[in-house]
């Protein structure tokens, strides 16, 4: 879909050879224009007019930003480095286009995420936005939010937002500022209407005020919009999403892609876990003028894959350094439910031993040397008894049953043979029933876990990953809900942050402990038994005959 040509201005360019020639003509009319104002009222009455009616208009006739990167580091602006003229790019009118239509949006369509690769200048965009519907509007309230408070508000800080407004609105023609304010404003004295974290339009009473990003993010007061700024690496993003949600009509978030304080950035982005999808708006790099391929092949050599991989081609799953299991994103789900006579069925248990629990129907296929993940059970606070219920598929009535429980009881009593596994701290003796939940579940359910113990005792984190890594590539996911669920488990289970000045090595490295845990930790006792049994399978098995019966 091209990008609208702003009216009164040159077309906008479709080339980055074009770019060069629209930007020498919008920095000769603006020469012009200005020049022509400060003598003729009539000039002035109509830019007013024409600023009034569009963002992008009064933003690229008027509009000023800081550059603090030397020429070289950015492309072909001839003006060099500090206080610039604004001459928007085509993906940046297009950005204050997407947010004009976020503010006029409806049900998911009012609320905008942009997705944007770093240098892009979305920021910059997003406050001159909001500093012209602040000048025009009668009502217009607007509260930004960014990861911390000095990159909302920080004096002299030209990373924060504020600093962007200010330099924006500064930089405008008194005659126009004046127009928009009543010529009332006032940058300090005794009644200004600049003062930390919050900037007053005298004329109208529009207001911009700056939050710190807590949960309760703007609950006490209403607003048009809320701006959150480097959204994804804003910790609690969700909480702060909804919680914005019955003050303010229209919530935007903007961000470079990061998955370090949590997956709610993500899943808004792609619709994920219970999240609707607002309107998005991606920003690739190749749409700046000035990022070619040379200019990404430098950027490259001056920074590590991952970093390239996440900011700059924008993918959330780059820092494999983190992940535990990164070879796992490539794995998608499909139709693998169980085959009957295919091979031997285990199911691998994680009570986890804090009362959290996750058993995982897995089927090994004797024929293809493929292990397909068929259904999962997770479930937190549940006792032995209702796991030996489930595991069992003999429901009682005095237990509570969620769907995917039920689903899984009923597959269980139909299927033939099926191995328990687990891990072996299943042993260790609970002080409520006086037995390992192990022990509880082979006397009272006839259910006998396997397990097996490491070189040194219990399996290290290391050793656990390590053996689940060499079956990936055999790993085949099931595509129902609760096969997808591990998956996903899988794909985003991590490592615990190191601490900058921390020394530890990857042998001592543990995971966080979180919902990926224990369907990742069933998994991996899965894998571990399988390599201490699976000559069972493999060795002494007879040659497969006849047809597949699936």
């Amino acid at each position: 879909m091209p990008i609208r040509n702003v009216k009164f201005l040159p077309p906008t360019p479709t080339t980055p050879e074009g770019y060069r020639d629209y930007r020498r003509k919008i920095l000769s009319y603006r020469v012009w224009v200005e020049h022509e104002a400060q003598w003729r009222q009539d000039i002035q009455a109509r830019e007013i007019v024409r600023c009034s009616q569009d963002p992008v208009y009064q933003a690229a006739v008027y509009g000023t930003i800081f550059e603090a990167r030397p020429q070289e580091e950015h492309g072909e602006n001839q003006d060099g480095s500090g206080y610039l003229p604004f001459i928007p790019y085509p993906f940046q009118i297009d950005a204050m286009d997407w947010f004009e239509q976020v503010l006029h949006g409806r049900g998911a369509r009012s609320d905008g995420l942009g997705v944007k690769t770093r240098s892009m200048g979305l920021s910059n965009c997003a406050m001159f936005w909001s500093a012209s519907h602040w000048m025009w509007d009668d009502t217009f309230q607007a509260r930004l939010l960014s990861r911390n408070q000095d990159l909302v508000d920080l004096l002299g800080d030209p990373d924060s937002l504020f600093w962007k407004l200010d330099t924006y609105l500064k930089g405008l023609p008194k005659w126009l500022f004046d127009a928009a304010t009543g010529g009332r404003f006032r940058w300090e004295g005794h009644v200004k209407h600049r003062k930390k974290l919050w900037l007053k339009n005298p004329r109208t009473g529009n207001t911009i005020k700056g939050e710190s990003t807590t949960s309760n993010a703007v609950r006490g007061g209403r607003a048009t919009v809320a701006i959150i700024d480097e959204a994804a690496f804003v910790p609690n993003l969700g909480s702060i999403w909804a919680g914005l949600r019955g003050s303010v009509p229209h919530r935007i978030a903007i961000s470079t892609v990061s998955l370090d304080e949590g997956y709610d950035f993500y899943n808004l982005h792609h619709g994920k876990d219970g999240y609707t999808r607002p309107s998005v708006l991606e920003i690739p790099w190749h749409l700046h003028p000035y990022h070619d391929r040379d200019w990404l092949k430098h950027e490259m050599e001056r920074d590590n894959p991952e970093a390239i991989q996440r900011e700059v081609l924008m993918n959330y799953w780059a820092g494999g350094s983190n992940w535990c299991y990164p070879e796992a994103q490539k794995i998608e789900v499909g139709d693998y439910p169980y085959k009957p006579y295919a091979g031997p069925l285990t199911v691998a248990i994680d009570d986890g031993f804090d009362n959290e629990g996750a058993a995982v129907l897995i089927q090994y296929d004797v024929r293809t040397g493929r292990h397909r993940v068929i259904a999962a059970c997770v479930e937190a606070g549940k006792p032995a008894d209702w796991w030996g219920s489930v595991l069992t598929g003999q429901l009682r009535s005095d237990f509570a049953y969620e769907e995917q429980a039920r689903r899984f009881a009923m597959l269980m009593r139909m299927l033939p043979g099926v191995t328990f596994v687990g891990d072996a701290h299943v042993t260790q003796t609970n002080n409520v029933t006086g037995s390992s939940f192990q022990e509880h579940l082979a006397t009272y359910w006839n259910v006998h876990i396997i397990s097996t113990f490491g070189p040194h005792g219990q399996w290290t984190k290391k050793e656990r990953i390590d053996k689940l890594s060499g079956f990936l590539p055999l790993l085949d996911v099931n595509d129902t809900e609760s096969a997808t669920y591990v998956l996903e488990a899988l794909k985003r289970n991590r490592f615990k942050k190191r601490k900058s000045n921390h020394t530890e090595s990857s042998e001592s490295r543990s995971d966080i402990h979180d919902w990926t845990t224990h369907p990742v930790s069933a998994l991996e006792y899965y894998f571990l038994n399988f390599v201490t049994f699976g000559s069972v399978y493999t060795g002494n098995t007879p040659k497969w005959s006849g047809k597949d019966n699936e």
